[in-house]
């Protein structure tokens, strides 16, 4: 299919997913960014599991897991290298001997307090500018795009 055979909805639809694409893609090097600006050595799910923990607080490891929205033996590995970094403390759970809680270091700490800047958000600096009714209608219209996406493989969309 060429540009001049698409429909105008068509048209909008290779726009939006290409602009959804490319925000997914920002994001992800803003992440890596972030990353490496606290440890070199930092990977992306591990600044991610920090950056939780630095937001809730101490984290049992499932619930880490779920957080940053993987499993169990990912939390694992990673808390390993995390604490080889000398960035998570774990200690077991006081009251369940079998689990684990995930605290921040001291050093964990400073290094993440540059990224907090001023303690807006990256989503809160992008849309500077923005009118109130535009970012309420951009939450709306994503919240609407989710709340789809459960019915994807359920209503028949997957089928060619």
């Amino acid at each position: 299919m060429t540009a001049e055979t698409l429909t105008d909805r068509d048209a909008a639809m290779v726009r939006l997913e290409r602009a959804m694409a490319d925000m997914q893609a920002a994001y992800r090097d803003v992440l890596r960014e972030a990353a490496v600006r606290v440890h070199p050595e930092l990977q992306t799910l591990g600044f991610k599991l920090l950056a939780s923990i630095s937001r809730r607080g101490p984290l049992c490891a499932g619930d880490a897991a779920d957080a940053i929205h993987t499993d169990r033996a990912v939390v694992s590995r990673l808390t390993k290298e995390l604490e080889k970094l000398g960035l998570l403390s774990i200690t077991p759970h006081p009251e369940d001997r079998r689990s684990r809680v995930l605290t921040l270091t001291p050093e964990a700490e400073e290094r993440l307090a540059p990224l907090r800047g001023n303690g807006r958000s990256l989503l809160a600096h992008s849309l500077d500018g923005w009118s109130i009714e535009d970012v309420a209608t951009y939450a709306e219209l994503s919240e609407r795009i989710v709340s789809s996406y459960g019915t994807f493989f359920h209503d028949g969309s997957d089928q060619g």
